[in-house]
């Protein structure tokens, strides 16, 4: 389906008078620029001057329909268009067979044959205006002389709707105007729907109004239907040829820059999206003929590494490493670029601890507190899983249905006589011969056996039992929060940035730091030998403003973006 609003003015009028052989436009009161007189013969140039055509309206029409108009000092004689429309219906409805064939609609007259045949169209939207002060150029009765027009010419089933200004809003006030537009195109158009507009016609601020409102209304299939100014097929009573225009590249401008604020707070998903809509946009309009597929086709390739770039920084966010990796292979990374390599070692080299920190930096920046305390509390059974791993203890951990298990004599033969007591506060199975190691709890304590194990095998590091205690009773500052994300998760209750000041005082009373402080906390964490981060990593992603992979892949992509600008 597809659907047609136009602005119609006093160029969509021509009326050929008696004994006349050519049709004359009414109420054509601007010189276009770029038009020609080639072709016209010199009648015709004579005919097309507007002095010359109005006398002849006035002196012929005007007399016919009974119209008064004024002679000015100049010899310049003028006419309401309202009051000449007005009289023109009246007359054509009484006797139809003397003035139908003596009416034609002028330019909207092109665009009505070009979204009827080349759309299909079967509805169509015309704004008209019918001021309180009966302005002179008001379009109320022009709207029911074509209306009336097309039934004949056009069938009853193409089907005209007067779309009215109100009277309350001043046909030249732009703000008033893009409301009226605004309201329309909310209540009445389907976005989903092919929508043809055309502007000529009106006010030049109901003109802009349309337009812009058009633009912003955010439909994929929009065309813009553009009369083509022929002097000749004016006076022949000839419809006008229409171009199609779609303005792409200022809707790609809206497009990369809703793109860019999305990226602002790193909503990859919500960018992705965007350009996969554009991506359909631009399909419709190479199918119409509007751009060609060569025109567009390594605008397409770049558009289309963006949202593969924009789909790993997606995978990521979800924790998908698998996807990501998957996804940078269509990414169209070139070598020889250190941006490009450097994203291509960090997705192969990717470090689950680093990228749930840097989810804490995100959500706190976008103030998304429940998200921020579940990544949090994400990160510390990370940091404690990770120590483990470093510190050799993934070799103990059997797999389990859930987490993982250790050998309760395996582990017993490897602790001095003096430590076995550890043992006690493990969580036995109903057999006890293994112990799991699932909640941080028991990684904590785990820790601290794998510790004893280290001292008395002789593996022990230099002030490691001293660093393990540091690393433990920086995570307890966090346990008022990471016990308030259990009752997110357990009570479905969350809270929002507003009651943080009274959590605070909690956090305060149960030993934890304040909120505002979790981040400072876990970079503290990180920063532990135990984890053994590198160095660049510690200096750019912990204790500096960037942030591991999102940053790199954000800037590829507005990088990307800003070439496609550039260079179509």
């Amino acid at each position: 389906m597809a659907v047609l609003i136009a602005n119609i003015g006093t160029s969509d009028l021509a009326v050929k008078l008696k004994d006349f052989d050519y049709f004359l436009p009414i109420g054509f009161d601007r010189d276009e620029p770029n038009t020609t007189d080639a072709g016209l013969t010199s009648d015709e140039k004579i005919l097309w001057e507007r002095n010359t055509r109005d006398e002849f309206i006035a002196d012929e029409l005007c007399k016919e329909l009974e119209v008064e108009y004024k002679t000015r000092d100049n010899g310049k004689k003028i006419y309401s268009f309202r009051r000449l429309t007005e009289k023109l219906l009246s007359a054509y409805r009484q006797d139809p067979d003397n003035w139908h064939g003596r009416i034609r609609p002028g330019r909207i007259w092109g665009v009505l044959n070009t979204a009827i045949h080349r759309f299909s169209v079967k509805k169509v939207n015309i704004f008209v205006t019918d001021q309180p002060s009966q302005h002179d150029q008001d379009t109320c009765f022009l709207f029911e002389i074509l209306k009336t027009w097309a039934e004949v010419e056009l069938g009853e089933e193409i089907i005209l709707l007067r779309r009215m200004i109100p009277q309350d809003v001043s046909p030249v006030k732009a703000d008033q105007l893009l409301n009226v537009y605004y309201q329309f195109f909310v209540e009445q158009i389907d976005p989903d729907e092919t929508v043809l507009v055309s502007i000529k016609g009106g006010t030049q601020q109901m003109q802009t109004a349309l337009r812009l409102q058009s633009i912003t209304a955010d439909i994929p299939k929009l065309l813009f239907i553009d009369p083509v100014l022929s002097k000749q097929n004016v006076l022949h009573g000839q419809p006008s040829t229409c171009d199609l225009t779609s303005y792409w590249q200022y809707q790609r401008t809206q497009k990369y820059r809703v793109v860019k604020q999305l990226l602002e707070r790193y909503d990859f998903a919500g960018a992705c999206k965007v350009l996969k809509d554009w991506q359909s946009i631009l399909s419709f309009q190479i199918e119409q003929g509007i751009l060609s597929r060569s025109q567009l086709s390594s605008s397409r390739k770049i558009v289309t590494s963006v949202i593969n770039g924009l789909q790993v920084a997606d995978s990521l966010m979800n924790l998908d490493v698998d996807a990501a990796k998957k996804s940078i292979q269509e990414m169209n990374l070139d070598p020889t670029s250190d941006l490009d390599a450097d994203i291509k070692q960090a997705v192969e080299e990717y470090s689950t601890l680093l990228n749930l920190y840097t989810h804490c930096k995100i959500f706190a920046h976008n103030q998304q507190v429940s998200h921020f305390l579940s990544r949090m509390s994400s990160c510390c059974e990370e940091i404690l899983d990770e120590t483990i791993k470093k510190l050799g203890g993934n070799r103990y951990l059997k797999s389990a249905p859930v987490g993982s298990r250790v050998e309760i004599q395996e582990i017993k033969g490897l602790l001095p006589d003096d430590q076995l007591s550890l043992l006690d506060s493990l969580d036995y199975d109903r057999n006890g011969k293994y112990a799991k190691i699932v909640y941080r709890a028991s990684k904590v304590h785990f820790l601290a056996i794998l510790l004893a194990i280290r001292k008395n095998t002789g593996k022990g590091e230099v002030q490691e039992d001293n660093s393990l205690s540091l690393l433990l009773s920086q995570i307890k500052n966090l346990e008022f929060w990471i016990h308030r994300r259990n009752e997110m998760i357990h009570d479905s209750r969350g809270f929002s940035s507003r009651r943080i000041s009274e959590l605070n005082e909690q956090a305060e009373k149960e030993g934890s730091c304040r909120f505002q402080d979790i981040l400072q906390v876990l970079s503290q964490i990180l920063d532990s030998s135990l984890l053994k981060l590198r160095n660049i990593h510690k200096q750019r992603f912990i204790t500096g403003s960037d942030l591991y992979l999102y940053s790199d892949l954000r800037k590829w992509v507005e990088e990307k973006l800003l070439l496609d600008m550039r260079t179509h």
